[in-house]
């Protein structure tokens, strides 16, 4: 007898291009059977009617803060995460620590207190360059520097971190060198590098070239972080061919989206340094168009006066920008080598609604709505892809694999999230199993604390 049964379900597995009716046996927290024969289980779940999915990989989100003080998690975004499915999340990412805590002591955190998900990190490049004594995000750093950030980079990928991540339009005073230093230590490491790129819209094209030359030059597998962010400005199609003519190299490149159109992040970062609007193709008349996401004029759209003023006294406020091209940010996702994230980031539960409706949302309207995935490609995209991307032993239903899994009604999973209720709900995800319990029910949380770190 197995420790669960989930009976009756539509099952899919990207990993052996399974999709049909079966049941499944867990134990000791591993798939110990598929089959389409009656399985007999102590506890037993019947699916019938619903869509049963590894769970979801983000391997792009921004973490919740750590308190040193009293040992604890302020946890927002990852109980948004299991809620829309996520089993499996990797923080760091943009280059930048958002936890307050070194990645490493954050992982340890998560063993140690219990995680609503399993969680793992990339080496944050701002730790990297704060570790050396860098602070001034627009100053280059000198040899001796460099060579400290690559010390520590290989101290953070054999203590457990899963990669690199760097942010280079938030980080704007790295260099060639420096890129080529931490790059080279990541392929030395079998690592592989995440990155946002330098520019966005008129000059994402001669950012991505960038990031691509670098990781050819050291060998380094690449990864493109929210390319829609970065190119639904009219540059999505050359982009794209970029990675691809790349790709058909040899390299190891690939890209990730988010499902949505509007882009957001903190209003004092250099994203909207002086002239953010002429790179977009834009004018004054656009600040209407940006949207104050937290803090003490949440809700409001900008002036000229306004964003200037709110820049200066609240630079974490977090800005979304309704800028992106629809069909760009289609084209990105239905490709077949693009992975789905959130990216997304909260401060106090308010932000941009990725963070707790991107996976429901990306099922809902390009599976649903749009028709331009089937399931199977929509969960490939969403579980098995990205896992595999890090090396994770994650998004798979295969015999011998972690019993991670989402539980879902294709009719009517749906974000709930909106941008005036940011971390609200999707409807639609019945199950969620965590190490072979279960973590949430009917859109309930039952156990907020299966989740291990990964390293």
């Amino acid at each position: 007898m197995f420790e669960l049964v989930i009976k009756n379900g539509h099952v899919i597995d990207p990993a052996k291009n399974i999709s049909s009716t079966l049941n499944i046996g867990v134990s000791g927290g591993k798939i110990a059977c598929v089959s389409d024969a009656p399985l007999a289980g102590a506890e037993t779940i019947d699916a019938a009617g619903f869509v049963v999915s590894p769970g979801f990989v983000d391997i792009h989100m921004h973490e919740d803060p750590y308190d040193a003080g009293d040992d604890s998690f302020r946890l927002c975004i990852s109980n948004a995460m299991l809620k829309m499915g996520v089993t499996t999340a990797v923080g760091g990412n943009c280059g930048l620590t958002h936890g307050n805590a070194d990645p490493l002591a954050y992982l340890a955190a998560v063993d140690r207190i219990g995680f609503p998900i399993n969680f793992s990190m990339l080496a944050p490049h701002d730790c990297l360059r704060k570790g050396a004594g860098l602070t001034d995000f627009y100053k280059k750093a000198n040899k001796k520097e460099i060579e400290a950030m690559a010390l520590r980079l290989k101290e953070l990928l054999e203590g457990g971190c899963l990669g690199l991540s760097l942010g280079l339009e938030y980080i704007p005073g790295t260099d060639t060198d420096e890129i080529l230093a931490l790059l080279s230590m990541a392929a030395e490491m079998g690592k592989a590098v995440s990155v946002h790129v330098r520019y966005d819209a008129k000059k994402s094209i001669i950012a991505v070239r960038e990031m691509i030359d670098a990781a050819g030059r050291t060998g380094a597998a690449l990864q493109i972080s929210h390319v829609g962010g970065m190119c639904a400005f009219g540059q999505m199609e050359r982009a794209i061919s970029l990675i691809d003519s790349g790709r058909a190299d040899g390299m190891d490149l690939e890209f990730d989206c988010y499902p949505y159109y509007a882009y957001c992040t903190a209003i004092g970062s250099a994203v909207f340094d002086d002239g953010f609007l002429e790179d977009l193709g834009l004018d004054d008349d656009s600040y209407g168009s940006l949207e104050v996401a937290s803090g003490a004029h949440r809700g409001e759209r900008c002036t000229k006066e306004s964003f200037h003023a709110i820049r200066k006294a609240e630079p974490e406020a977090l800005l979304v920008a309704h800028f992106m091209n629809e069909a760009e940010v289609d084209m990105a996702i239905r490709h077949p080598g693009c992975i789905v994230i959130s990216d997304g980031i909260y401060s106090n539960g308010e932000g941009h609604p990725r963070g707790a409706g991107a996976f429901p949302r990306f099922i809902r309207e390009y599976v649903v709505n749009k028709r331009m995935l089937g399931v199977e490609e929509a969960v490939r995209k969403a579980a098995y892809a990205p896992a595999k991307r890090f090396g994770l032993k994650k998004g798979t239903l295969s015999p011998g694999a972690d019993a991670d899994i989402t539980i879902f009604d294709l009719n009517e999973i749906k974000d709930g999230s909106t941008y005036a209720e940011p971390v609200k709900a999707p409807d639609g995800v019945e199950y969620v199993i965590i190490g072979g319990k279960t973590a949430l029910k009917k859109g309930h949380i039952i156990d907020g604390k299966l989740g291990k770190a990964i390293k």
